[in-house]
Protein backbone atom coordinates (compact mmCIF):
# COMPACT_ATOMS: atom_id res chain seq x y z
CA UNK A 1 0.00 0.00 0.00
CA UNK A 2 1.30 3.45 -0.96
CA UNK A 3 1.57 6.23 1.65
CA UNK A 4 -1.00 8.97 1.34
CA UNK A 5 0.45 12.07 -0.32
CA UNK A 6 -1.11 15.49 -0.44
CA UNK A 7 -1.00 17.79 -3.45
CA UNK A 8 1.70 20.44 -3.42
CA UNK A 9 -0.90 23.26 -3.51
CA UNK A 10 -2.50 21.94 -0.32
CA UNK A 11 0.85 21.86 1.52
CA UNK A 12 1.59 25.41 0.34
CA UNK A 13 -1.80 26.55 1.58
CA UNK A 14 -1.21 24.83 4.93
CA UNK A 15 2.17 26.56 5.29
CA UNK A 16 0.59 29.96 4.53
CA UNK A 17 -2.09 29.30 7.11
CA UNK A 18 0.52 28.47 9.77
CA UNK A 19 2.49 31.62 8.91
CA UNK A 20 -0.63 33.80 9.10
CA UNK A 21 -1.59 32.27 12.43
CA UNK A 22 1.90 32.90 13.83
CA UNK A 23 1.82 36.51 12.59
CA UNK A 24 -1.63 37.04 14.13
CA UNK A 25 -0.48 35.66 17.48
CA UNK A 26 2.62 37.83 17.42
CA UNK A 27 0.67 40.98 16.57
CA UNK A 28 -2.02 40.30 19.15
CA UNK A 29 0.70 39.92 21.78
CA UNK A 30 2.23 43.25 20.80
CA UNK A 31 -1.18 44.89 20.79
CA UNK A 32 -1.80 43.49 24.24
CA UNK A 33 1.43 45.11 25.47
CA UNK A 34 0.35 48.45 24.04
CA UNK A 35 -3.03 48.08 25.73
CA UNK A 36 -1.33 47.20 29.01
CA UNK A 37 0.91 50.28 28.74
CA UNK A 38 -2.18 52.39 28.04
CA UNK A 39 -3.83 50.97 31.16
CA UNK A 40 -0.70 51.76 33.16
CA UNK A 41 -0.69 55.35 31.93
CA UNK A 42 -4.40 55.66 32.72
CA UNK A 43 -3.87 54.23 36.19
CA UNK A 44 -0.96 56.59 36.81
CA UNK A 45 -3.08 59.56 35.79
CA UNK A 46 -5.83 58.36 38.12
CA UNK A 47 -3.32 57.98 40.97
CA UNK A 48 -2.10 61.54 40.32
CA UNK A 49 -5.65 62.86 40.40
CA UNK A 50 -6.37 61.03 43.67
CA UNK A 51 -3.14 62.37 45.17
CA UNK A 52 -3.99 65.94 44.16
CA UNK A 53 -7.52 65.61 45.53
CA UNK A 54 -6.28 64.23 48.86
CA UNK A 55 -3.77 67.04 49.29
CA UNK A 56 -6.35 69.70 48.42
CA UNK A 57 -8.78 68.10 50.89
CA UNK A 58 -6.08 68.16 53.59
CA UNK A 59 -5.50 71.85 52.87
CA UNK A 60 -9.24 72.60 53.14
CA UNK A 61 -9.70 70.65 56.37
CA UNK A 62 -6.51 71.65 58.25
CA UNK A 63 -5.98 75.27 57.20
CA UNK A 64 -8.71 76.49 54.85
CA UNK A 65 -7.83 80.18 55.00
CA UNK A 66 -4.05 80.02 55.21
CA UNK A 67 -3.56 77.64 52.26
CA UNK A 68 -6.25 79.01 49.97
CA UNK A 69 -3.68 80.44 47.52
CA UNK A 70 -1.75 77.18 47.05
CA UNK A 71 -2.16 75.25 43.79
CA UNK A 72 -1.39 71.52 43.64
CA UNK A 73 -0.26 69.57 40.57
CA UNK A 74 0.80 65.91 40.55
CA UNK A 75 2.63 64.02 37.82
CA UNK A 76 3.99 60.53 38.34
CA UNK A 77 3.70 60.88 42.10
CA UNK A 78 5.71 64.12 42.13
CA UNK A 79 3.65 66.86 43.75
CA UNK A 80 4.34 70.48 42.82
CA UNK A 81 3.03 73.19 45.12
CA UNK A 82 2.84 76.73 43.78
CA UNK A 83 1.13 80.00 44.60
CA UNK A 84 1.49 82.36 47.52
CA UNK A 85 0.76 82.28 51.25
CA UNK A 86 0.92 84.91 53.99
CA UNK A 87 3.47 83.34 56.31
CA UNK A 88 6.45 81.01 56.35
CA UNK A 89 4.53 78.76 58.76
CA UNK A 90 1.72 78.37 56.23
CA UNK A 91 4.26 77.41 53.52
CA UNK A 92 5.81 74.81 55.81
CA UNK A 93 2.38 73.47 56.74
CA UNK A 94 1.46 73.07 53.06
CA UNK A 95 4.66 71.10 52.38
CA UNK A 96 4.13 68.96 55.48
CA UNK A 97 0.52 68.16 54.55
CA UNK A 98 1.52 67.27 50.99
CA UNK A 99 4.28 64.98 52.27
CA UNK A 100 1.81 63.23 54.55
CA UNK A 101 -0.30 61.96 51.64
CA UNK A 102 0.47 58.32 50.90
CA UNK A 103 0.93 58.49 47.10
CA UNK A 104 3.09 61.63 47.10
CA UNK A 105 6.63 60.39 46.40
CA UNK A 106 8.27 63.82 46.17
CA UNK A 107 7.05 67.33 46.98
CA UNK A 108 8.47 70.29 45.08
CA UNK A 109 7.90 73.54 46.93
CA UNK A 110 7.43 76.60 44.69
CA UNK A 111 5.26 78.50 47.18
CA UNK A 112 6.11 82.14 47.73
CA UNK A 113 5.56 83.96 51.01
CA UNK A 114 3.87 87.35 50.62
CA UNK A 115 5.55 90.09 52.63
Amino acid sequence: MRPLSFPRAWRTRQLQLVRNLAAALLLSGLGGCALYRHKQVGASMLDDKVTTDRIEEAFRSKAPNELQGVQVQTSGGVVTLSGAVGTEEARQQAVQLANSVHRATTVEDHIQVRR
